[in-house]
């Protein structure tokens, strides 16, 4: 039973990642056939720009990731954590759960005990989503005050599941703030990248148009079965970026990019992680 529900499950990511794969190929022919993109205008410091900003996503990730760790009752170092959260990011890439896996897989290596790892993981989630659907809320506050609020609702609510989750897995108060501070980072990392790609490409995009993207990432991220959400964050851009008033094509191609620059910066990152090797010292355990 358990190798059938293996399968069962393999099959599924295999089909998500199919699935997100074409959808991430439509959404990009939409956007570069509908939005008016200014070639001339491109300048390779962008890319600069946006190689730092994909690092600090790395980095915020780590420390989202320790923060996390030590709920568990593990203390992790920085160098274990980047690695992880560098490791884990590429894996999601392949029909797993990777980013998941690879993270429980070193804390219970370190000590930490299955149930706990599955509530403080999945009250996490719970944090990220809760942070970005404020943000993403204010954002649409100014062209869509309805959609607005039931984004507010719904995050409001988010949130406070997940810190309540994590409060009684013994979260102090002060790691609660962290993992605050950590999600919104995160958050504001990402809308910087989106702005950095739309002044790259000379697309328009205020800041709280782009803030109204914030929602795609965790949002995607809670469809399990499209490893990455690949796709699938795309898809909720677009739709997002038409809400707002970016416009649907200009949002896709934003998040398009993006993407595509993200994994210019991971793909090596990982490779170079991967040689190194992500070993637990005494002070992971």
């Amino acid at each position: 039973m358990a190798v059938a529900r293996s399968l069962s499950s393999l099959t599924l990511r295999i089909v998500g990642f199919s699935v997100g794969f074409f959808l991430l190929i439509g959404v990009a022919s939409f956007g570069f056939r509908s939005a008016e993109l200014d070639s001339g205008s491109f300048a390779p410091t962008w890319l600069i720009v946006l190689t730092v900003l994909a690092l600090c996503t790395l980095s915020t990730v780590a420390a989202e990731f320790r923060v996390l760790a030590r709920i568990t009752g593990v203390e992790i170092s920085p160098r274990t954590a980047f690695g992880v959260s560098v490791i884990g990011a590429a894996a999601n890439l392949l029909p797993i759960p990777g980013s998941a896996i690879t993270r429980f897989v070193v804390l219970q290596r370190a000590g930490a005990t299955k149930a706990t790892i599955t509530a403080v993981l999945f009250g996490g989630a719970l944090a990220w989503l809760g942070v970005a659907g404020l943000i993403a809320g204010a954002g649409l506050a100014g062209s869509s005050p309805l959609i607005a609020a039931a984004f507010a609702a719904g995050a409001s609510g988010s949130l406070a599941a997940g810190l309540t989750l994590l409060r009684r897995r013994g979260s102090s108060t002060r790691d609660l703030v962290l993992l605050i501070a950590t999600e919104l980072t995160l958050t504001l990392v990402g809308i910087a990248r989106f702005l950095t790609v739309a002044a790259m490409l000379a697309l328009p995009g205020t800041v709280r148009e782009t803030a109204a993207l914030a929602a795609a990432g965790p949002a995607s991220a809670a469809v399990g079965f499209v490893p990455a959400g690949l796709g699938v964050r795309e898809s909720l851009a677009a739709a997002l970026g038409a809400i707002s008033g970016l416009g649907g094509a200009e949002a896709a191609v934003i998040a398009v990019v993006d993407r595509a620059v993200g994994l210019g910066i991971l793909l090596p990152a990982a490779a170079i992680v991967a040689a190194v090797g992500v070993r637990i010292g005494p002070e992971d355990r």
